[in-house]
Order: C-alpha cells, then structure tokens, then sequence
C-alpha cells in the first residue's frame, strides 16, 4: 500500500491549513510570552458561561491548531535533513520533544504512551506545568492527531494517511509508492544498514493478518537484515457510532526464523520460491499470520485516542493557559483578516490595521525566537 496523489483530495477538507490556524514550530514560544503578559482572563469570563460547562466545548484544535494532513510532504524524506516540508518538521518536532533522544520506532511508540500515562495519573503542577509545557503540548497534538485519522476517515483512506505520519513520525521514515515497492512494504526506516522495510495493519483488535507470498519474499530479500517488520495496530472500540478509543501495536518481525511456519510450511514457501527463481509476480498464494502468532509476544505500546479523553487531559495540564491558547489563534486570525481586508480594497486605512496587527503579532514572536530559556511559574504561586 503506497501513497498515491489523489488520496491528498480525500483530506483536503479536514484539517487543512486554515486562515486561523497558527503555524504551530513557533506556538510553544508565543505561549511563553501570552503568559507572562496575561491579565489572569478566566475561561469563565471570556466566554460567558461556567467554567466547566463551557471548557468542555472547547476541543484540541481550538487550543493548539490541527495539524496539516499531508499525504505527500508527510510520507516523503528529504535529499538532506534540512531539506524537509515543513509539515513533516512540525511532526518532527513534536517527536523530539516527547521522545528526545529515542531514534527507533518502538521506543518513540513507547514514549508517547508513556507521556501520556504520566500526564493521566497525575494532577496539574502548575509551576512545573510551564517547564513541560512542550512535551504537554506534543504529547496531546500527536495523540489527537491519530484520533483524527483513526475515527475521522474511512478505513482504507485512513490506512494510506497513517502510514504517512508514521514515516514522518520516525526519523528517515517514508512512504514507498506501489511503482517503487520491493513487493509488500508500505514505508521503510532508515537503519544502520539501509531502509529497513515495514508494513501497516489497522484491524479491530484481535485479528489476523494475510498478504502475497511471493510480495513477503521480495522484501526480505531487498532488506538489509532479511526482514520485513509489521506492526499491527489493534482498535479497541469504533463500533457502531462509537469512536476508537486506543490503538494496542503490536510488532512481528518476519524473518529466517519463521518464515517457513509464516508460509505454511516447507513445501508452500519452496514452491514459492520456485516462481520467483521462474520470473512469477503472482500465483504462489497467500501466507497468514494469526492473532497467536504475534500476541505471543507484549505489546510495544497503547495509544489512547479517545477525543473526550484527550480534551480532559488538556484542559487539566493546560488550564492556566487555555484561554491565551485560544486567544493566540483569535489573533492570528485577525491578522489574516486585515491582510485580506486590505488586499480586496487596497484601502490605506485598511493597509494602516494590518501594519499594526502584524507588528504586534509578529514581535510577540521575535521577544520569544530571542527569549529565555528559563522556566517561570504563574506569578500568584511564586
């Protein structure tokens, strides 16, 4: 399964760049600064209801922007690593923040749950709430964006857009288009020795999986370890008019040790490679891997995804700044606003409220490109 261009049409209504969407490499920094500068505006107030009430309406995307779903800059690694689409960085960077030093798939899969676990089982600290606030911030964004992928589009769309954010998700990761697969990869990874070959399975928890015979082969043998890694990704929920709520992965390595057992048995993997010694790209069958066979071995991690979930967890360790979150977006907004104001009339007045939206949204970033790296706490617990 590899990424083709018309698939970027099935997501160009949803969670595309909006006109009030912040660019969000350069949101944790504009956060800093919105909170020292705060005059301490309850939630409360600003909307005009009660503080629970209305918090609960307030949804991830109103705090901290969508992330631009891009089938192509996604899934596709640059000539160098500062040749990259910046949809990709955003995602990167994220990564970073959650995962630090973790290179290897798994461990960045174990880190995110791991975050997330910690953000679950504890209250809010407010004054050290502040200097985590970029692992917060990623930890949320990269789970809502799963969510949105898992539950927001249909499966077999779904399946080509995961496997883009999980090549950008893990360092050298891209999507490999049918043209250029060896036979049943869907993304590869860099390893020490070359691409590492991977492939995708999104099921309702539990079950099995099949592919070609003959595909399977191909791609052990273009890997550098004679290998081809699959991770399964187990639904629990999505049932009817349910949402899924966390994702079990599992990990199966198919290699020299199982392969036979994966075929079928000897004779059904000799006569497979027979057509491949003969030139056949079909016809040697399929091979299948059971729910036994690879639940033999624990899980490498459980995302949860549960929207409502996600959204408590947010308003609890973001509190303090839910609603400079929302303002940020609001002033970004009205930046776009006048700018198209002025484009459509060429008016100078309309010019003159540009300059100054601009000037001040812009030097709120400039304070903060140049600002302190320390960690202040809110100033009524200094």
């Amino acid at each position: 399964m590899g990424h083709t261009d018309d698939l970027n049409k099935v997501v160009d209504d949803f969670m595309k760049p909006k006109a009030d969407s912040l660019t969000l490499t350069s949101l944790v920094d504009m956060i800093r600064e919105t909170i020292e500068q705060s005059t301490g505006t309850l939630l409360s107030e600003a909307l005009g209801s009660a503080p629970d009430e209305k918090i609960k309406e307030v949804r991830i995307e109103d705090m901290l922007g969508a992330l631009n779903v891009d089938i192509k800059n996604w899934g596709t690694r640059g000539s160098s690593p500062g040749d990259e689409a910046v949809d990709r960085k955003i995602v990167q960077n994220y990564v970073q923040s959650v995962a630090s030093s973790s290179q290897s798939p798994d461990d960045i899969l174990k880190a995110l749950e791991e975050s997330f676990n910690n953000l679950s089982e504890s209250k809010s600290d407010r004054k050290q709430g502040k200097c985590d606030l970029a692992k917060t911030i990623s930890t949320i964004q990269l789970l809502n964006t799963l969510s949105a992928i898992i539950n927001q589009f249909e499966p077999r769309a779904a399946g080509f857009i995961m496997e883009a954010f999980l090549a950008a998700l893990f360092p050298g990761g891209a999507v490999v288009g049918v043209s250029d697969s060896e036979g049943i990869e869907d993304f590869v990874v860099k390893g020490p020795n070359g691409d590492l070959m991977y492939s995708l399975k999104t099921y309702a928890y539990g079950k099995g999986f099949d592919g070609s015979r003959i595909d399977l082969i191909k791609s052990m043998q273009a890997s550098p370890d004679n290998e081809v890694i699959y991770y399964i990704f187990g639904k629990i929920g999505g049932k009817g008019d349910t949402a899924v709520s966390s994702i079990v992965v599992h990990k199966f390595i198919i290699d020299e040790s199982n392969i036979v057992d994966v075929m079928g048995g000897q004779p059904a993997y000799d006569m497979t490679m027979d057509y491949i010694e003969k030139g056949h790209a079909r016809g040697a069958g399929s091979f299948k891997v059971s729910k036994a066979m690879y639940h033999r071995f624990p899980p490498i991690a459980t995302l949860t995804v549960d929207n409502a979930k996600l959204v408590e967890i947010a308003n609890e360790h973001l509190k303090d700044i839910v609603q400079q979150l929302i303002e940020i977006q609001d002033q970004f907004k009205k930046v776009v606003y006048d700018m198209n104001l002025y484009l459509a009339t060429m008016s100078g007045t309309k010019a003159e409220d540009f300059k100054s939206d601009t000037k001040v949204f812009n030097q709120t970033v400039q304070d903060n490109v140049e600002g302190d790296n320390t960690c202040m706490p809110p100033e009524d617990i200094v």
